[in-house]
C-alpha cells in the first residue's frame, strides 16, 4: 500500500492517476475526502487525514509500506513534513518518497524560505531511519495551467516580468509521478537524490505551441518587473506565498531555472515529455472562452 499526501495538488494528483493505471494499492490523505473524491473522481481511494495532525497522519499510514511525501507551499511546509515522517515512523512505514524544491531554491544562496524548508526536511528524513528518496523536480509545465491559461483564454496575449527567451528547463508533472512509481516498486533507489528536469525552453516557445496547436496567434509580452500589477499581492494568496513567487521569477530571469538531467530517461527508458506535447495534451486549456 501507497499513500500520497496532498494529492488533489499538480503532482499528487498525477501521481494518484499514475498509480491508478499501474494496479499498484494506494489512498490518498486528504482533509476533506469528499472533496478529493468529487476532483479527482470516485476511482480514486481517499482518505482523511490532516497534516496539522500527527495522530490522523498516524491513521491514515497504518498498514502503508510506503508514503509519497508532497505538502503544498506555506509557511507551514516543514511543519506538516515532521509531521509527516514522525507519524510514518509510529505507524511503521518502511519508504518515503519525498517531493523537494528544486536545485536553485534548496541552494542556500537563493534566499528561499521554501527551498530552506525542504532542505531540513531532507535533512529530518535522512536521519529518520526510515528509507527515502528525494525527487527536486525544476518548474511544472502544469504552472501554466492557472492564471497564464485564464488570462489566454480571455486575450490573445499572456505578459510577465519574464523576458521571452530566458531558458528554464520544465518539467512535466506526470514525469515526475512516474520516476515516483519507479522509486517505489524498484528498490533500488533508496537513499538516493534525483534532480529532474526536461530540455530548456522559453516563454516564446510557450506562446508558440499555444499558437500552433489553437488555431490563433497569441503573443507574449514582458512588462516592467516594478509595476503596480507585479508587485500587487494576488487574490487569495498569502503575503509569503506572493514573497515566495516573486523570488522564484526572480531567480528564473537569472537563468537559475536552467538543468542538465538526465535521471527521467534513464529511470523510465524515455525523453522527458516535451513543450510540444504537453502543450498538446492541455490545449483546451488555453482556448478561447465562449
Amino acid at each position: 500500500m501507497i499513500v500520497v499526501t496532498a494529492g488533489t495538488g499538480t503532482v499528487g494528483s498525477a501521481m494518484a492517476n499514475q498509480l491508478h493505471s499501474s494496479g499498484v494499492p494506494f489512498k490518498l490523505v486528504s482533509r476533506d475526502r469528499l472533496a478529493a473524491q468529487r476532483k479527482l473522481g470516485d476511482h480514486i481511494p481517499c482518505a482523511t487525514g490532516s497534516l496539522d495532525q500527527v495522530a490522523s497522519l498516524k491513521a491514515a499510514f497504518m498498514g502503508a509500506r510506503s508514503v509519497f511525501m508532497n505538502v503544498p507551499v506555506s509557511p507551514k511546509m516543514l511543519d506538516w513534513q515532521n509531521n509527516i515522517i514522525t507519524a510514518a515512523k509510529s505507524a511503521g512505514v518502511e519508504q518515503i518518497i519525498k517531493l523537494s524544491g528544486s536545485d536553485m531554491t534548496l541552494d542556500p544562496a537563493s534566499g528561499s524560505a521554501a527551498g530552506k524548508m525542504h532542505g531540513q526536511a531532507e535533512q529530518a528524513l535522512a536521519e529518520s531511519g526510515i528509507s527515502y528518496t528525494i525527487l527536486r523536480p525544476t518548474y511544472f509545465m502544469q504552472n501554466m495551467l492557472g492564471a497564464m491559461a485564464a488570462g489566454i483564454r480571455k486575450k490573445d496575449y499572456y505578459s510577465s516580468p519574464l523576458s521571452g527567451d530566458v531558458p528554464i528547463s520544465m518539467v512535466d508533472a506526470r514525469d515526475v509521478a512516474e520516476v515516483a512509481y519507479i522509486c517505489f516498486v524498484h528498490r533500488n533507489h533508496d537513499n538516493a537524490v534525483y534532480s529532474l528536469a526536461g530540455d530548456p525552453v522559453t516563454m516564446n516557445d510557450v506562446v508558440h505551441y499555444i499558437s500552433y496547436f489553437s488555431g490563433r496567434e497569441v503573443k507574449y509580452r514582458k512588462t516592467n518587473p516594478f509595476s503596480d500589477a507585479f508587485r500587487s499581492k494576488p487574490k487569495g494568496d498569502s503575503a509569503w506565498k506572493a514573497k515566495h513567487d516573486r523570488l522564484m521569477l526572480k531567480l528564473l530571469t537569472k537563468g537559475y531555472g536552467v538543468l542538465d538531467s538526465d535521471v527521467i530517461g534513464r529511470l523510465t527508458g524515455y525523453q522527458p515529455r516535451n513543450l510540444e506535447l504537453f502543450t498538446y495534451d492541455h490545449i483546451q486549456h488555453f482556448m478561447p472562452e465562449d
